[in-house]
């Protein structure tokens, strides 16, 4: 299968992280499902997965995601690697600056359930350095950041972890 485009790239490896339901957003694979057909992908299985209405319930649509995940010759994710693509896909919404605090903060329980070391100290460390100045307005930890610029330095963080990973 030829990946369209990045996004489009991401948002199939966070697809094929289906097995790990706590984190995945299952209405996304109805999304995903009318993304290939408009890629060019046809075929009956797509269809049927397109086909459901959200709130898609994750029991019934996981045989139709499993035909279209063959049909494509796609393999679903370790556990390792349904980490990454679940960081990769937070990260890209917070580069694009879509809820960059709200999708930090679901990192953040992404780590604690995996505690796995994927080099995200940083970024968590400013989560914490946000809280903080929501509350007290103050900064003890990074010189120079405030309410007005640490989105800014957690979107450039965000950048560069994709970048390397």
């Amino acid at each position: 299968m030829e990946i369209v485009n990045r996004d489009f790239e991401i948002l199939t490896d966070y697809i094929l992280t289906f097995h790990f339901y706590k984190y995945l957003n299952i209405d996304l694979i109805e999304d995903w499902a009318i993304e290939l057909i408009n890629s060019g992908y046809e075929s009956e299985a797509i269809y049927n997965l397109a086909c459901f209405y959200k709130p898609i319930d994750s029991d019934e649509v996981q045989p139709y995601l499993e035909a279209v995940l063959s049909e494509l010759n796609l393999t679903t994710k370790n556990k390792e690697e349904s980490q990454k693509s679940h960081i990769r896909y937070f990260l890209n919404k917070v580069v694009k600056h879509d809820d960059v605090r709200g999708n930090v903060k679901r990192l953040l329980d992404i780590d604690y359930d995996f505690n796995t070391d994927v080099g995200m100290v940083d970024l968590y460390s400013l989560q914490y350095v946000w809280d903080d100045l929501i509350v007290d307005r103050d900064n003890w930890y990074y010189r120079g950041l405030n309410l007005d610029n640490i989105e800014q330095e957690v979107i450039v963080m965000a950048q560069k972890w994709l970048y390397e990973n």
